[in-house]
């Protein structure tokens, strides 16, 4: 299962790759390519590099998203709204949403395939 956050540093991203990074098969990637074009897919079509760390801008390995089973894609609203990430990815659905308390933002959950 590979898990994809935005590529900013901070949370939700900053708390997936400490928690769930490299348990139980989990591979949580920055999804860099987004800073490429406002409509760049947010599941690339084939092979992409994969930055080493959110703070190491250096080639890791490469990884070919059409082989990968499940994606799932967590972000926080303030960066992408439903909207936003439909636009995006027309096939993502939704599966969870977090509220923040005592606004109208939320840390929510799509799986990509």
């Amino acid at each position: 299962m590979v898990v994809l956050t935005d590529p900013i540093p901070g949370p939700p991203g900053d708390s997936m790759f400490p928690y769930l990074n490299h348990r139980h098969g989990i591979a949580v990637y920055e999804a860099w390519w987004m800073k490429l074009a406002y409509n760049h897919p947010i599941l690339p079509f084939g092979s992409t590099d994969i930055m080493k760390s959110q703070y190491q801008r250096v080639t890791d390995k490469v990884v070919d998203f059409s082989r990968v089973g499940r994606v799932y894609y967590v972000t926080d609203t303030v960066y992408h709204t439903e909207e936003a990430v439909l636009d995006r990815q027309p096939n993502a659905r939704q599966v969870a949403s977090f509220p923040k308390p005592f606004n109208d933002e939320a840390v929510e959950v799509y799986r990509l395939r």
